[in-house]
C-alpha cells in the first residue's frame, strides 16, 4: 500500500495537480517519462501502471482513464559470453580432476 500511494504522489507532482484532474492523455505521457527521463527500473514500471490502475478504478471510479495504458517491456539482455583465457582460468583453478574433465566436456 505504501508503494503505490508513493508511485501515485511522484504521478500527481509531476504534473503539479491532483489525479482525479488528470486525464488519459497525461497518463499516457507519464510512463513513458518514467522510462526515459527518470530512468526507472523496469522491475519498478509494472508497480506504477498498477497503483495508477488502482487509483482511477477503485478510488476515483474513473476506470476509462486507465483502460489501455501501455505497458512497460522488459529488455531483454543476453547472457555474458566467456572467452577462451576465461575459461582456461575457470578450468585450471579447479582441482579435482574428475570435475576438471566434466567442465571441460561440458
Amino acid at each position: 500500500m505504501r508503494a503505490y500511494l508513493r508511485r501515485v504522489r511522484d504521478f500527481a507532482k509531476y504534473f503539479m495537480r491532483p489525479p482525479e484532474e488528470i486525464g488519459e492523455t497525461k497518463v499516457r505521457q507519464f510512463l513513458p517519462h518514467l522510462a526515459q527521463e527518470r530512468k526507472v527500473s523496469s522491475s519498478l514500471e509494472p508497480i506504477y501502471v498498477t497503483a495508477l490502475k488502482s487509483l482511477y478504478r477503485i478510488t476515483l471510479r474513473q476506470p476509462e482513464v486507465v483502460e489501455n495504458p501501455p505497458s512497460p517491456k522488459n529488455p531483454k539482455t543476453l547472457p555474458e559470453v566467456l572467452t577462451m583465457e576465461k575459461v582456461f582460468t575457470l578450468i585450471s583453478a579447479i582441482k579435482c580432476i574428475k570435475y576438471k574433465a566434466i567442465l571441460a566436456t561440458a
